[in-house]
């Protein structure tokens, strides 16, 4: 335990609402040995390519940092946590990528150099300012550790941005659409997730 690095509040294990419960069982064995030891994490946003991207990129970055120790830096040579945006991603269905969608690498060396996620963020695709950042919101919880999904709707780490079917009537018949159905911020089951990763005795020897 005199190992363990000293959580910031947001991560303690008085901040866990007992009442939300959690998915850590579910995202336990991959998440482990992506977790972070130094605060706060150095975020490098990358050229982001437009003024809409950009703004659902800053508000995303806002939710987290209310939550968690983060911090921008203009050099990405010095981030944890680099974001690059590209026309595309290795699977046709996903917004973005880390491991399978954040791909942690070392910089420096196998054994002695940092560790650096790489968030990539498919831009190729017509996505609302919204989606936008319900996308950089999800990924950055990969990036910061959670590596796999929710099963629950509410939850910024469940696996889709799920569709809804809805009717609204029209004078004379019933009209069905389908909709987005977007989480604006982490829940509460998503934050204690990263509460009890970061809390439970694993791999206890992390390199930034």
């Amino acid at each position: 335990l005199g190992m363990l690095p000293e959580y910031p509040e947001a991560l303690q294990p008085s901040r866990y609402v007992s009442g939300a419960a959690d998915y850590y069982a579910d995202i336990s064995e991959n998440s482990e040995s992506h977790k972070w030891n130094s605060f706060p994490i150095q975020v490098s946003r990358g050229d982001v390519p437009t003024a809409d991207w950009a703004q659902g990129e800053r508000e995303a970055f806002r939710i987290w940092k209310s939550l968690f120790p983060l911090e921008l830096t203009a050099e990405a040579d010095d981030a944890a946590i680099i974001f690059n945006w590209s026309s595309g991603t290795a699977e046709e269905s996903h917004a973005g990528e880390e491991m399978d969608w954040v791909q942690f690498r070392r910089v420096g060396g196998e054994l002695t150099g940092r560790k650096v996620a790489y968030i990539n963020v498919d831009t190729s695709r017509r996505w609302s300012k919204d989606e936008m950042r319900a996308i950089v919101l999800h990924e950055m919880g990969h990036a910061l550790g959670i590596q796999g999904h929710s099963d629950s709707k509410s939850d910024i780490m469940f696996w889709q941005m799920q569709e809804k079917n809805r009717q609204v009537r029209i004078p004379g018949i019933y009209y069905p659409f389908a909709w987005k159905s977007l989480v604006g911020k982490p829940s509460q089951r998503d934050l204690n997730t990263l509460i009890r990763l970061y809390n439970t005795p694993g791999s206890v020897v992390r390199i930034k």
